[in-house]
Protein backbone atom coordinates (compact mmCIF):
# COMPACT_ATOMS: atom_id res chain seq x y z
CA UNK A 1 0.00 0.00 0.00
CA UNK A 2 1.25 3.71 -0.74
CA UNK A 3 1.81 5.65 2.45
CA UNK A 4 4.64 8.00 2.11
CA UNK A 5 5.54 10.59 4.62
CA UNK A 6 3.39 13.39 3.94
CA UNK A 7 4.06 17.11 5.18
CA UNK A 8 1.13 19.71 5.52
CA UNK A 9 2.79 23.39 5.13
CA UNK A 10 0.17 26.11 6.24
CA UNK A 11 1.35 29.93 6.25
CA UNK A 12 -0.17 32.02 8.55
CA UNK A 13 -0.39 35.75 8.85
CA UNK A 14 -3.20 36.73 11.07
CA UNK A 15 -5.45 34.03 10.86
CA UNK A 16 -6.22 34.38 14.69
CA UNK A 17 -10.08 33.16 13.79
CA UNK A 18 -9.63 30.09 11.51
CA UNK A 19 -6.55 28.21 13.07
CA UNK A 20 -8.54 25.78 15.46
CA UNK A 21 -10.84 25.11 12.75
CA UNK A 22 -8.25 24.47 10.20
CA UNK A 23 -5.86 22.70 12.67
CA UNK A 24 -8.41 20.57 14.43
CA UNK A 25 -9.57 19.32 10.76
CA UNK A 26 -6.06 18.33 10.24
CA UNK A 27 -5.68 16.40 13.15
CA UNK A 28 -8.59 14.37 12.68
CA UNK A 29 -7.41 12.54 9.86
CA UNK A 30 -7.71 8.86 8.26
CA UNK A 31 -4.49 8.46 7.41
CA UNK A 32 -1.86 7.31 10.27
CA UNK A 33 -0.42 10.16 12.67
CA UNK A 34 2.94 8.81 12.60
CA UNK A 35 2.74 9.32 8.90
CA UNK A 36 2.40 13.06 8.96
CA UNK A 37 3.81 16.10 9.54
CA UNK A 38 2.13 19.73 10.12
CA UNK A 39 4.59 22.71 9.47
CA UNK A 40 2.64 25.79 10.74
CA UNK A 41 4.88 28.51 9.65
CA UNK A 42 3.76 32.01 11.54
CA UNK A 43 4.55 34.79 9.02
CA UNK A 44 5.44 37.65 11.18
CA UNK A 45 1.50 37.79 12.87
CA UNK A 46 0.83 41.03 14.20
CA UNK A 47 -2.87 39.57 15.43
CA UNK A 48 -2.95 36.90 18.23
CA UNK A 49 -2.29 34.48 15.92
CA UNK A 50 1.19 33.50 17.85
CA UNK A 51 -0.69 33.10 21.51
CA UNK A 52 -3.74 30.81 19.91
CA UNK A 53 -1.11 28.51 18.09
CA UNK A 54 1.04 28.10 21.47
CA UNK A 55 -2.23 27.20 23.24
CA UNK A 56 -3.78 24.54 20.40
CA UNK A 57 -0.09 23.00 20.83
CA UNK A 58 -1.45 21.66 24.23
CA UNK A 59 -4.03 19.83 22.16
CA UNK A 60 -3.18 18.79 18.40
CA UNK A 61 0.26 17.19 17.26
CA UNK A 62 1.92 20.48 14.88
CA UNK A 63 5.16 22.44 14.49
CA UNK A 64 5.36 26.43 14.78
CA UNK A 65 7.89 28.19 12.74
CA UNK A 66 8.12 31.61 13.41
CA UNK A 67 9.25 34.62 10.78
CA UNK A 68 9.89 37.62 13.19
CA UNK A 69 8.60 39.55 10.22
CA UNK A 70 6.07 39.47 7.56
CA UNK A 71 7.67 37.86 4.55
CA UNK A 72 4.95 36.88 2.41
CA UNK A 73 3.26 33.23 1.14
CA UNK A 74 6.58 32.45 -1.08
CA UNK A 75 8.74 33.13 1.75
CA UNK A 76 6.61 31.30 4.63
CA UNK A 77 6.21 28.52 2.13
CA UNK A 78 9.90 28.11 1.24
CA UNK A 79 10.45 27.46 5.05
CA UNK A 80 7.74 25.03 5.03
CA UNK A 81 9.33 23.16 2.21
CA UNK A 82 12.81 23.52 3.94
CA UNK A 83 11.29 22.14 7.17
CA UNK A 84 9.74 19.18 5.29
CA UNK A 85 10.82 15.43 5.80
CA UNK A 86 7.49 13.96 3.50
CA UNK A 87 7.97 12.58 0.16
CA UNK A 88 4.30 14.15 -0.46
CA UNK A 89 4.24 18.51 0.27
CA UNK A 90 0.50 19.54 0.96
CA UNK A 91 -0.35 23.50 0.91
CA UNK A 92 -3.10 24.42 3.08
CA UNK A 93 -4.25 28.01 3.75
CA UNK A 94 -5.16 28.52 7.72
CA UNK A 95 -9.13 29.19 6.99
CA UNK A 96 -9.83 26.16 5.11
CA UNK A 97 -11.13 23.05 6.96
CA UNK A 98 -10.40 19.90 5.38
CA UNK A 99 -12.71 16.34 6.05
CA UNK A 100 -11.52 13.07 7.65
CA UNK A 101 -9.94 11.47 4.55
CA UNK A 102 -8.22 14.84 3.31
CA UNK A 103 -4.95 13.82 3.24
CA UNK A 104 -5.35 10.12 2.32
CA UNK A 105 -7.22 11.25 -0.45
CA UNK A 106 -4.52 13.33 -1.41
CA UNK A 107 -1.60 10.12 -1.27
CA UNK A 108 -4.52 7.79 -3.37
CA UNK A 109 -4.37 10.45 -5.83
CA UNK A 110 -0.74 10.61 -6.56
CA UNK A 111 -0.45 6.92 -6.71
CA UNK A 112 -0.42 7.22 -10.50
CA UNK A 113 2.78 8.11 -11.39
CA UNK A 114 1.86 10.08 -13.74
CA UNK A 115 0.50 12.75 -11.34
CA UNK A 116 2.91 15.56 -10.08
CA UNK A 117 0.57 17.74 -8.64
CA UNK A 118 -3.28 17.98 -7.68
CA UNK A 119 -5.20 20.88 -6.41
CA UNK A 120 -8.76 20.44 -5.09
CA UNK A 121 -11.69 22.62 -5.22
CA UNK A 122 -13.39 25.11 -2.54
CA UNK A 123 -16.10 25.25 -0.87
CA UNK A 124 -18.24 27.90 0.72
CA UNK A 125 -18.52 27.44 4.75
CA UNK A 126 -21.83 28.20 5.56
CA UNK A 127 -20.84 30.22 8.75
CA UNK A 128 -19.71 33.30 6.22
CA UNK A 129 -21.29 35.88 4.59
CA UNK A 130 -22.63 34.77 1.36
CA UNK A 131 -23.30 38.09 -0.72
CA UNK A 132 -23.25 38.60 -4.31
CA UNK A 133 -19.20 38.54 -4.60
CA UNK A 134 -19.10 34.96 -2.60
CA UNK A 135 -21.81 34.11 -4.67
CA UNK A 136 -19.53 35.18 -8.09
CA UNK A 137 -16.76 33.14 -6.35
CA UNK A 138 -18.43 29.72 -5.67
CA UNK A 139 -21.39 29.76 -7.94
CA UNK A 140 -19.88 30.77 -11.46
CA UNK A 141 -17.68 28.30 -13.82
CA UNK A 142 -13.93 30.17 -13.36
CA UNK A 143 -10.43 28.88 -12.36
CA UNK A 144 -10.15 25.21 -12.33
CA UNK A 145 -13.33 23.89 -12.10
CA UNK A 146 -13.84 24.99 -15.95
CA UNK A 147 -11.68 21.52 -17.07
CA UNK A 148 -12.77 18.38 -16.07
CA UNK A 149 -11.62 16.39 -12.90
CA UNK A 150 -8.92 13.71 -13.89
CA UNK A 151 -7.23 15.34 -17.06
CA UNK A 152 -4.06 17.18 -17.27
CA UNK A 153 -4.79 21.22 -16.18
CA UNK A 154 -3.13 24.16 -17.28
CA UNK A 155 -0.21 25.93 -14.55
CA UNK A 156 -2.49 29.07 -14.76
CA UNK A 157 -5.27 27.69 -13.06
CA UNK A 158 -2.90 25.39 -10.51
CA UNK A 159 -3.45 27.70 -7.53
CA UNK A 160 -1.35 26.91 -4.43
CA UNK A 161 -4.12 26.38 -1.17
CA UNK A 162 -5.52 23.03 -1.42
CA UNK A 163 -2.78 21.53 -3.36
CA UNK A 164 -0.22 18.82 -3.24
CA UNK A 165 3.11 18.26 -5.08
CA UNK A 166 5.39 15.49 -5.10
CA UNK A 167 8.50 16.65 -3.05
CA UNK A 168 10.70 15.02 -5.96
CA UNK A 169 9.02 17.53 -8.43
CA UNK A 170 10.35 20.58 -5.66
CA UNK A 171 13.95 19.21 -5.69
CA UNK A 172 13.87 19.75 -9.44
CA UNK A 173 11.88 22.87 -10.17
CA UNK A 174 13.62 24.58 -6.91
CA UNK A 175 11.44 26.80 -4.46
CA UNK A 176 9.22 29.94 -4.90
CA UNK A 177 9.86 33.08 -5.60
CA UNK A 178 10.63 35.28 -2.67
CA UNK A 179 10.74 38.54 -4.75
CA UNK A 180 7.32 38.60 -4.77
CA UNK A 181 6.15 39.55 -1.25
CA UNK A 182 2.82 41.24 -1.90
CA UNK A 183 -0.39 39.04 -2.42
CA UNK A 184 -0.65 36.88 -5.21
CA UNK A 185 0.94 35.60 -8.47
CA UNK A 186 3.18 33.84 -6.59
CA UNK A 187 2.04 30.31 -7.22
CA UNK A 188 1.13 31.06 -11.01
CA UNK A 189 4.92 31.66 -11.08
CA UNK A 190 5.44 28.83 -9.59
CA UNK A 191 2.98 26.51 -11.53
CA UNK A 192 4.46 28.25 -14.58
CA UNK A 193 8.14 26.55 -13.89
CA UNK A 194 6.78 22.96 -12.72
CA UNK A 195 4.69 22.73 -16.12
CA UNK A 196 8.04 23.60 -18.05
CA UNK A 197 9.09 20.51 -16.49
CA UNK A 198 6.55 18.11 -16.13
CA UNK A 199 3.71 19.82 -19.13
CA UNK A 200 1.31 17.11 -17.95
CA UNK A 201 1.99 16.45 -14.42
CA UNK A 202 -0.65 18.91 -12.83
CA UNK A 203 -4.35 17.56 -12.21
CA UNK A 204 -7.84 18.74 -10.48
CA UNK A 205 -10.07 16.84 -8.74
CA UNK A 206 -13.14 17.81 -6.58
CA UNK A 207 -13.13 14.74 -4.16
CA UNK A 208 -10.51 17.13 -2.49
CA UNK A 209 -13.07 19.80 -1.20
CA UNK A 210 -12.15 22.04 1.17
CA UNK A 211 -14.50 24.34 3.19
CA UNK A 212 -13.35 28.07 2.91
CA UNK A 213 -13.83 30.04 6.34
CA UNK A 214 -12.82 33.71 5.02
CA UNK A 215 -15.09 35.97 3.76
CA UNK A 216 -13.83 39.23 1.81
CA UNK A 217 -15.66 41.73 0.25
CA UNK A 218 -16.06 42.82 -3.53
CA UNK A 219 -13.99 45.84 -2.50
CA UNK A 220 -11.00 44.12 -0.43
CA UNK A 221 -10.40 41.93 -3.65
CA UNK A 222 -10.42 45.06 -6.09
CA UNK A 223 -7.72 46.19 -3.87
CA UNK A 224 -5.79 43.41 -3.67
CA UNK A 225 -6.14 42.53 -7.31
CA UNK A 226 -5.06 46.73 -8.08
CA UNK A 227 -1.79 46.15 -5.53
CA UNK A 228 -1.14 42.69 -7.78
CA UNK A 229 -1.30 44.12 -10.67
CA UNK A 230 1.20 46.78 -10.47
CA UNK A 231 3.44 45.43 -8.20
CA UNK A 232 3.71 41.37 -9.02
CA UNK A 233 2.05 40.99 -12.75
CA UNK A 234 5.43 43.62 -14.51
CA UNK A 235 7.77 41.97 -12.16
CA UNK A 236 6.44 37.89 -13.80
CA UNK A 237 5.83 39.08 -16.71
CA UNK A 238 9.55 40.50 -17.33
CA UNK A 239 10.87 37.37 -15.85
CA UNK A 240 8.45 35.26 -18.23
CA UNK A 241 7.49 37.00 -20.89
CA UNK A 242 5.56 34.13 -22.42
CA UNK A 243 3.15 34.99 -19.96
CA UNK A 244 2.45 38.69 -20.95
CA UNK A 245 -0.85 37.47 -22.75
CA UNK A 246 -1.82 35.73 -19.64
CA UNK A 247 -1.80 39.06 -18.03
CA UNK A 248 -3.60 41.09 -21.06
CA UNK A 249 -1.18 43.01 -22.28
CA UNK A 250 -2.26 42.65 -25.49
CA UNK A 251 -4.65 45.15 -24.70
CA UNK A 252 -1.60 47.47 -23.86
CA UNK A 253 0.66 49.53 -25.20
CA UNK A 254 4.50 47.36 -24.36
CA UNK A 255 7.07 45.36 -25.84
CA UNK A 256 6.15 41.87 -24.61
CA UNK A 257 3.30 41.02 -27.27
CA UNK A 258 2.37 41.78 -30.96
CA UNK A 259 -1.18 43.88 -30.66
CA UNK A 260 -3.31 45.37 -32.94
CA UNK A 261 -4.77 49.22 -32.82
CA UNK A 262 -8.07 47.77 -31.92
CA UNK A 263 -6.97 45.78 -29.17
CA UNK A 264 -5.45 49.00 -27.61
CA UNK A 265 -8.56 51.24 -28.31
CA UNK A 266 -10.26 48.53 -26.08
CA UNK A 267 -7.68 47.95 -23.63
CA UNK A 268 -7.59 51.80 -22.86
CA UNK A 269 -11.53 51.75 -22.89
CA UNK A 270 -10.95 49.07 -20.19
CA UNK A 271 -8.65 50.46 -18.22
CA UNK A 272 -10.10 54.02 -17.87
CA UNK A 273 -11.60 55.14 -14.55
CA UNK A 274 -15.08 55.79 -16.09
CA UNK A 275 -15.39 52.48 -17.79
CA UNK A 276 -14.59 50.97 -13.99
CA UNK A 277 -17.52 53.33 -11.97
CA UNK A 278 -20.06 52.87 -14.68
CA UNK A 279 -19.25 48.73 -14.71
CA UNK A 280 -19.25 48.96 -11.05
CA UNK A 281 -22.65 51.11 -10.83
CA UNK A 282 -24.31 48.25 -12.68
CA UNK A 283 -22.69 45.13 -10.59
CA UNK A 284 -24.48 47.23 -7.85
CA UNK A 285 -28.07 47.31 -8.98
CA UNK A 286 -27.68 43.84 -10.68
CA UNK A 287 -29.08 40.62 -9.09
CA UNK A 288 -26.78 37.52 -9.30
CA UNK A 289 -26.28 35.80 -11.84
CA UNK A 290 -26.82 38.57 -14.32
CA UNK A 291 -24.10 40.63 -12.44
CA UNK A 292 -21.19 38.29 -13.30
CA UNK A 293 -20.13 40.12 -16.35
CA UNK A 294 -20.02 43.56 -14.76
CA UNK A 295 -18.04 41.47 -11.83
CA UNK A 296 -15.68 40.36 -14.51
CA UNK A 297 -15.40 43.44 -16.31
CA UNK A 298 -14.40 45.77 -13.05
CA UNK A 299 -11.43 43.20 -12.70
CA UNK A 300 -10.59 43.68 -16.31
CA UNK A 301 -10.54 47.35 -15.66
CA UNK A 302 -8.63 46.94 -12.51
CA UNK A 303 -6.00 44.69 -13.56
CA UNK A 304 -5.17 46.89 -16.83
CA UNK A 305 -4.84 49.99 -15.31
CA UNK A 306 -2.54 48.24 -12.48
CA UNK A 307 -0.53 47.11 -14.94
CA UNK A 308 -0.32 49.93 -16.83
CA UNK A 309 0.84 52.05 -13.44
CA UNK A 310 3.25 49.40 -12.60
CA UNK A 311 5.05 49.42 -16.26
CA UNK A 312 5.42 53.71 -15.43
CA UNK A 313 7.06 53.15 -11.85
Amino acid sequence: MYQPKVSVIIPVYNSAQTLEICIKSLNEQSYPKHKVQILVINDGSSDISNDILENLKKTYQFIVITHETNKGLASARNTGIRNSSGKLLIFLDADMEVDDHYIEKHVNYHQNENVYGVVGCIAHAETIKYDKYQRYLYETTRGVIKFSPGTSIPFHVFIFGNTSIKKEVIDSVGYFDETIKVYGGEDTEYAYRISKKYPKGLYYTCSLRVKHHHYRSIKQALKNLAKFSRINIPYIVKKHPDLASLYGYQFLRQRYIPTTFWKKSLGWIVKSKIFFLIMYALYKITPFPFSTPFTRAMMASVLLRGIYKGQKT
